[in-house]
């Protein structure tokens, strides 16, 4: 048994600030996103990627670089909110019409969440 000082926990202050951090860096991420993906063609998985991996850094910062599930699991839906938000009334009339273009962009999502959740846990 590990003694009751080693034990690392997320303090209560950190959780705000990093719920705060993931906010602010998704929406700012998802801005940028918007403006940047429509001329990124092939290349906006890879800014995706990046997307998310900054996320999940702000976030990790934000908490005191603390590592473990829940931190992992606020930067991926930071990171999947950053893509889908400002996107979702285009996206689910895409879906409804059956363009398969859509498809890429929830890919973007998975792979932003997936750059997220790998730099927090």
């Amino acid at each position: 048994r590990m003694p009751k000082a080693a034990l690392v926990r997320l303090k209560p202050e950190r959780l705000v600030l990093m719920i705060a951090a993931g906010i602010a860096a998704a929406a700012l991420g998802g801005v940028l996103f918007r403006v940047i993906a429509p001329w990124a063609s092939f290349l906006t998985l890879f800014l995706a990627y990046g997307l998310g991996y900054g996320i999940g850094e702000a976030v990790s910062w934000a908490s005191g670089r603390f590592h473990g599930r829940p931190v992992a699991i606020w930067a991926a839906a930071c990171a999947a909110a950053a893509i889908l938000a400002l996107q979702l009334p285009g996206l689910l009339v895409a879906i409804s019409a059956g363009y398969v273009g859509s498809i890429w962009l929830l890919l973007a999502a998975v792979l932003a969440s997936f750059a997220a959740w790998r730099r927090n846990a």
